[in-house]
């Protein structure tokens, strides 16, 4: 393979990273995210401290983690918080009832099936006669 070089080249910027994507790379210089002690923020929230750290530069796992270890009593205070369950959470939580309710039900038909040696389709009649509630929406 030939190597390709670039010439003319004229670069617009330079960003520090802390984890370089080149596996060569090297940080000489590195700009602290923490301030001083006369120069700490302070947020209402853990979210807000998280958002602060996201605009200075780091990932949102980074930010996350930096903002737990700066701000213990704003995680603590978040944790504390009674949780909401969200549109996506109750969808998964309906599919999960969902299939365990299925997995009820195939267990029954195939039972009654092998039980009473009769068809499959025959067995669900018997287990929906028998068990109305786990055919309901």
């Amino acid at each position: 393979m030939k190597k390709r070089v670039m010439h003319d080249l004229e670069i617009a910027e330079l960003s520090a990273v802390t984890s370089p994507a080149q596996i060569h790379a090297k940080a000489m210089i590195a700009k602290s995210v923490t301030k001083q002690k006369d120069d700490v923020l302070s947020f209402d929230t853990f979210e807000a401290a998280c958002e602060h750290l996201r605009k200075t530069g780091l990932a949102g796992t980074e930010a996350m983690t930096a903002a737990r270890h700066a701000y213990p009593s704003l995680f603590t205070k978040l944790q504390s918080r009674d949780h909401t369950e969200t549109d996506d959470e109750a969808d998964v939580k309906k599919a999960r009832e969902g299939r365990a309710r299925q997995a009820q039900i195939d267990v029954l038909v195939t039972s009654t099936a092998l039980g009473k040696r009769i068809s499959r389709t025959e067995a669900v009649r018997l287990v929906h006669k028998s068990n109305p509630e786990l055919f309901e929406d």
